[in-house]
């Protein structure tokens, strides 16, 4: 084959740069007018929803409501809150709004879900029971409940809650959740204590984890932190027992240094206390 020359090489050479040039100066444009595109791509579909409402396909016309996963006692309850007539037209904003109504109007339930199911036409609603561990008495005399998860929510209904701890709270002292530690605390506290010599009067509790007790002849018990509590109170029961047979009580209790074993118990109106 013969190599083709050609008679003004540097000419040629600048013209190819050029288209070269003007190809990438291109696609940079398209670049950048497809990435911006992309970015209000969201906030056009927000308008033309706020301006026209969820589009017809997305609308869903509801044949029954199934409350099987509702726990018992709340289905009658969850059932005369949601009244939706027959073929009833529902979008996915819909049931997310009927989820959160019924959460509030609910706080013991957890996990509240409404879902739509587009073959059957059946709205399902499900729930969890929460189970509550302590109930918090606060100063100003409003209650609420720690659940199993340490979640803090409204009081139960009446009756509800019977064989939990009552703790009582400073106001503003117990916001938000509580830990895993201190749930088991709450749990352990509240076995140990049904067998206790002595019945607690009341129980409270100091900022977040520090707690104190009364108890129902008057001594009072400065539990400490929520660290090793079923073992601070079997070692309690055991010592209140062996002094309730030398001296009547009331006592005066300390349990701040449990970490090598020690309970520090004296008369309410003694001046040094005794290791027990």
């Amino acid at each position: 084959m013969l190599k083709r020359k050609y008679r003004h090489p540097v000419a040629i050479r600048h013209k190819v740069v050029m288209r070269r040039a003007k190809a990438a100066a291109v696609a940079l444009a398209a670049l950048g007018l497809a990435i911006f595109a992309a970015a209000q791509a969201p906030r056009a579909f927000a308008y033309a929803r706020s301006r026209v409402g969820a589009p017809q396909w997305a609308k869903w016309k509801l044949a029954r409501i199934d409350f099987s996963s509702v726990p018992r006692d709340h289905a009658q309850g969850v059932e005369r809150e949601l009244v939706l007539r027959h073929g009833a037209e529902l979008t996915a904003r819909d049931a997310a709004r009927l989820e959160k109504s019924l959460a509030d109007k609910f706080p013991a339930l957890r996990n509240v879900r409404v879902s739509r199911n587009w073959i059957s036409k059946e709205l399902a609603v499900s729930a969890e029971r929460r189970v509550p561990v302590a109930r918090l008495c606060f100063t100003g005399g409003a209650t609420a409940f720690v659940d199993e998860n340490g979640e803090v929510y409204a009081a139960e209904p009446a009756g509800g809650g019977a064989s939990v701890l009552d703790i009582n709270v400073a106001d503003g002292a117990a916001g938000g959740k509580f830990g895993p530690e201190t749930v088991a605390a709450f749990r352990a506290l509240r076995d140990s204590l049904r067998s206790f010599p002595c019945k607690p009067e009341t129980v409270s509790l100091e900022g977040r984890n520090l707690l104190s007790l009364r108890l129902e002849d008057g001594s009072l018990v400065d539990w400490g932190g929520l660290e090793h509590t079923a073992e601070k109170a079997a070692r309690l029961a055991q010592v209140y027992s062996r002094m309730r047979e030398r001296a009547r009580g009331p006592y005066r209790v300390n349990m701040r240094y449990f970490d090598d074993g020690r309970i520090l118990l004296s008369g309410m109106g003694a001046a040094a206390a005794q290791p027990r």
